[in-house]
């Protein structure tokens, strides 16, 4: 028997068009693929634990964000606003103590400064890699981001997807060899290899995670940069919550001489609409179209 007449039997075998009878697997496996997919992510990403009680601080903020910069950034405004780093007469960093409220991520900051690591520089240091990895697992307590066990429960219905690919494939190659119209199994295939992927993607944050950093945003957009609030007023952990949302912008626009001193990256577009440092960031409006900082939370 030869491999055509072979693939001719074994598609008829259920007594269809091979068409239809690939219509009838493929069709029906992602019609029970897209439901189970729906279920397993609801329970598997279900916000089980109880919440924290509390908004989450500025480094966590950053670390939700997924911007490892902006903690940084946020660790040296804090510690700008504590004067635990400050500028002597001559433009130099002069380190004092560190404020009792200094986490590990305060720390690894203030050392990587003293050793004259630049700010931008600091979120690549092992030592930085591992204060965030802790801070990332600790936010998985109160539900702020997923387990490693709970992203692998969520991407189970990826197993699903692929299967059908492969009977997808199969049934392709059984027409080809069939000289039968394969175009409609290839589109499922194809449907379902995308499936596949897009399933197997299983964000860190959690959706209690990310409905927690827009209530942040909504909750402290009185700290815009652009606003220039009174950090005196506010204090360092208002401060540090102001650089974690909007980035460089935040120690740029309270003092640009330190923001130097430390390395951190001038903003884009700073200074365009002011001859002075102190009037970077452009005005009002303009602060919010995507240069000063990243943007303004809304």
């Amino acid at each position: 028997m030869t491999p055509e007449v072979l693939a001719a039997t074994v598609l008829a075998a259920d007594g269809l068009p091979p068409g239809w009878s690939t219509m009838f697997v493929l069709v029906g496996g992602l019609a029970i693929a897209l439901p189970v997919t729906v279920i397993v992510r609801t329970i598997a990403t279900l916000p089980l634990r109880r919440p924290a009680g509390r908004l989450p601080m500025a480094v966590e903020i950053a670390l939700l964000s997924q911007q490892p910069n902006r903690a940084v950034y946020s660790s040296v405004t804090a510690l700008w606003a504590h004067e635990s780093i400050s500028l002597d007469d001559d433009g130099r960093l002069r380190f004092g103590p560190l404020p009792a409220s200094a986490g590990p991520v305060d720390r690894v900051v203030y050392d990587a400064l003293r050793r004259g690591t630049p700010a931008s520089s600091i979120a690549q240091e092992p030592t930085f890699v591992t204060a965030m990895d802790d801070l990332a697992r600790a936010a998985v307590k109160p539900g702020w981001m997923l387990s490693r066990a709970e992203r692998i429960a969520a991407r189970v219905p990826s197993l699903l997807f692929f299967a059908l690919t492969a009977v997808g494939v199969y049934r392709i190659v059984l027409e080809v060899r069939a000289n039968e119209s394969w175009g409609n199994a290839a589109v499922l295939t194809v449907i379902a290899l995308l499936g596949g992927f897009a399933t197997a993607n299983v964000d860190v944050i959690s959706g209690r995670g990310r409905r927690t950093v827009q209530r942040v945003y909504d909750q402290f957009k009185h700290l815009q940069p652009s606003n220039t609030p009174a950090w005196s007023t506010y204090g360092p952990a208002a401060a540090a919550m102001s650089a974690a949302l909007w980035g460089e912008a935040t120690i740029w626009r309270a003092d640009p001489a330190f923001a130097q001193a430390v390395g951190v990256p001038r903003p884009q577009g700073y200074g365009r609409h002011s001859d002075s440092g102190g009037d970077g960031c452009g005005d009002g409006d303009d602060s919010c179209s995507g240069g000063c900082g990243g943007g303004c939370g809304d």
